[in-house]
């Protein structure tokens, strides 16, 4: 497969994937309605045959000899494909947990953001006279706004009050794509 190139490989092995998945859609839908007695709808059952039809077959000769030439073809070839299927798998799946990595950062991104203004924003209350620096640090972790630079660098900030809100704030919009992609996988 590695004449058709990155591209032609991967349409290839997800072709092969693909193929398989439709062999398997009445086991599937048995599985998921747990063995009831109905009847596997049509539809699944065309697309498997559909998929089988797609399934190369071996001749008498290759079935009563076990060492012929063709089913010696046929071991290279499914090794060639099983391997190819497995990278398709596996690059798959590691553009799911990069994707879900990248959204891990924007939203820890943003609640950083957050704490640092409202830190900020209520460090400046206490200047003003608003709030004691004690109640100021106890909701920070700091009682100057030069501070907050040290507290987001040594990565204190999250075990904050307001880094703690931050953070509970965003991660709703990370769990609901976490939950969505683990229903993909």
């Amino acid at each position: 497969m590695a004449f058709l190139g990155p591209a032609g490989s991967s349409v290839y092995a997800g072709f092969y994937v693909g193929r398989e998945i439709l062999k398997s859609l009445p086991m599937l839908y048995n599985i998921g309605t747990m063995l009831s007695d109905g009847e596997t709808p049509s539809m699944l059952n065309t697309l498997a045959g559909w998929g089988q039809s797609l399934t190369g077959s071996t001749s008498d000769y290759g079935r009563s000899r076990t060492f012929s030439f063709e089913n010696f073809g046929n071991l290279i070839s499914d090794v060639a494909l099983q391997w190819g299927q497995q990278q398709f798998i596996a690059k798959s799946i590691q553009k799911i947990s990069s994707s879900n990595k990248t959204m891990l950062d924007v939203a820890k991104a943003k609640a950083l953001s957050e704490y640092e203004r409202q830190a900020a924003n209520i460090i400046n209350s206490a200047e003003k006279g608003n709030l004691t620096l004690r109640e100021a640090q106890a909701f920070t972790g700091v009682d100057k706004v030069s501070d907050i630079k040290n507290m987001i660098a040594e990565d204190k900030w999250a075990s904050t009050l307001i880094g703690a809100k931050a953070i509970e704030k965003h991660m709703p919009e990370i769990e609901k794509a976490f939950s969505n992609r683990l229903k993909l996988g």
